[in-house]
């Protein structure tokens, strides 16, 4: 039976990926033994093994669990994308030097590719800390699409709203973590879908901390307009699940309240409940007259 293996080991998943970013035949094998392109690909390799995480091993007789081929499935489809990129960077180049600093070129754009060049090269995107700067930004990039980065970043998102409430006594701490291990739960298989949906999900969380802090410190327009808010109109005000996914607006009443975004937001969900409205499954509308309506396009 064979034994333990991880993402960094010889042959296996991370190493084999990062071989398709090089060429076939003679210039791969050139390419391979230049000191440059070695330090490159241990500095990728390493943050994933310096990681407390990944640098786990994974027991490979066993089935991996759902999570975890999701997380392989993530980091070798943005190795395959880059591929792309790199191929049409590249083609028909068969310099070992020259393939490199196109790839690198093409890995990371014109200038970020500068940034780290000028940074760390001396011009020269060979030298050794350019290689390690490029390999430990693309390491980084590779790790930051796994559920852990995912993980690491929504419990410190969901940690900053909590810490808006500095007072809260020991029942109050205790109803504030269930909100964060509810909301956690919840939100949690929706930002490991897609880089997307995992953008707009902190994108609200950090909309959300902004006006909640604004509430705390009684700058949003409240009823009486003086009053500090107690715990419970602020815990009111945290976001709820549906509304960090954007089922519903991020702030209730937020509409003309001096945020484009929130009125951006209320204007849109209007226009997507008069569109729900006017719709022929619309359950606004009696589906009696819609199938009259339907016939009588027969006649």
């Amino acid at each position: 039976m064979a034994g333990p293996r991880r993402i960094t080991d010889k042959n296996e998943f991370l190493p084999d990926w990062l071989r398709d970013l090089t060429p076939n035949g003679s210039t791969r094998r050139s390419l391979a033994g230049k000191p440059y392109y070695r330090t490159w690909r241990k500095a990728v390799l390493s943050v994933f093994d310096n990681d407390e995480y990944w640098g786990t091993r994974v027991e490979i007789s066993l089935p991996l669990p759902p999570h975890v081929n999701a997380e392989l499935h993530a980091i070798c489809e943005r190795i395959m994308a880059d591929k792309e990129r790199v191929c049409g960077a590249t083609d028909g180049e068969t310099s070992a030097d020259s393939y490199y600093s196109k790839m690198m070129m093409a890995l990371f754009g014109r200038a970020v590719y500068d940034q780290i060049v000028d940074k760390w090269g001396s011009s020269d995107p060979k030298s050794v800390k350019a290689a390690e700067a490029f390999g430990e930004i693309y390491g980084n990039k590779l790790l930051a699409l796994t559920w852990k980065a995912s993980t690491v970043d929504l419990t410190a998102a969901l940690k900053r709203m909590r810490d808006v409430f500095a007072g809260a006594d020991a029942d109050q701490a205790r109803l504030l973590e269930k909100w964060a291990e509810d909301t956690f739960r919840a939100i949690f298989s929706v930002i490991v879908s897609g880089t997307a949906a995992r953008q707009e999900v902190f994108a609200r969380c950090d909309h959300a901390l902004h006006h909640l802090v604004e509430f705390e410190k009684h700058e949003w327009p409240m009823a009486d307009g003086l009053h500090r808010p107690t715990f419970k109109e602020l815990f009111a005000f945290l976001p709820r699940v549906s509304t960090l996914l954007g089922h519903y607006p991020l702030v209730k009443d937020g509409a003309n309240q001096g945020c484009s975004t929130c009125n951006e937001e209320h204007a849109r969900h209007a226009g997507q409940q008069h569109s729900l409205a006017h719709s022929p499954h619309s359950p606004f509308v009696p589906q009696a007259r819609t199938n009259t309506a339907r016939q009588m396009r027969w006649f």
